[in-house]
């Protein structure tokens, strides 16, 4: 009687970790999926027909003048909660730290159409915490409805990378970052400050898990 108790108590415990790991491996795995949309890419951005955000990203950037080669970066940014969008071209051409920013309305209207230089220090500055913010960024296993959506293409000579995502985590912080930095040249991206950023990294969505991927 006791072998028999001891040998379905064994089995019962088998059973519950093998379901256990499997339901764990599972998780991990959905969330590696997940983090793969969002992740930063060491290529040009993708160009997706059947991907309607990313043809309107390409049809916004196609309205600002080409990216440098030796030195630039364009970003859209797309808020969910507005009527706006964002695109932004930094370039390091001819001796010169050259900006460009187009805002329009979702259906296309252009509201405003700036072009502008900076010192040299402060393109720098900001593409250098640009990079420390994004590359090698591996993703976040979260699928997040609102937020910020921000796509990126980034070019230092040869390297070529990008990403795309709407993470108040990750893309928060680019966003913002391009906020406090750029708005004395494009007045309207202000409205993409978020004092409430320092508290939300530090919060429980935030933090890193074990299942984050972050």
């Amino acid at each position: 009687m006791w072998y028999w108790a001891t040998k379905a108590f064994i089995t019962v415990i088998t059973v519950t970790l093998l379901v256990a790991t499997a339901t764990l491996g599972f998780l991990v795995f959905d969330r590696h999926r997940l983090a793969q949309f969002n992740r930063t890419y060491e290529r040009g951005l993708l160009v997706d027909q059947s991907d309607s955000h990313l043809v309107e990203v390409h049809d916004l950037l196609g309205r600002l003048k080409p990216a440098s080669v030796r030195n630039s970066l364009q970003f859209v940014i797309s808020p969910s909660l507005g009527n706006r969008r964002y695109a932004v071209s930094l370039s390091e051409a001819n001796s010169r730290a050259l900006g460009e920013a187009i805002i329009t309305l979702r259906d296309g209207h252009l509201i405003a159409h700036r072009s502008f230089a900076m010192p040299f220090a402060d393109l720098h500055d900001f593409l250098d915490r640009w990079d420390a913010v994004s590359d090698g960024y591996s993703g976040e296993g979260r699928a997040w409805t609102d937020g910020n959506h921000l796509t990126f293409e980034r070019i230092r000579g040869r390297r070529v990378t990008s990403g795309d995502g709407n993470s108040p985590c990750h893309y928060d912080v680019l966003s913002d970052w391009a906020a406090q930095r750029l708005s004395a040249y494009v007045p309207e991206l202000a409205d993409l400050r978020a004092p409430w950023l320092p508290m939300k990294l530090i919060s429980r969505t935030c933090t890193k898990g074990i299942l984050n991927l972050r």
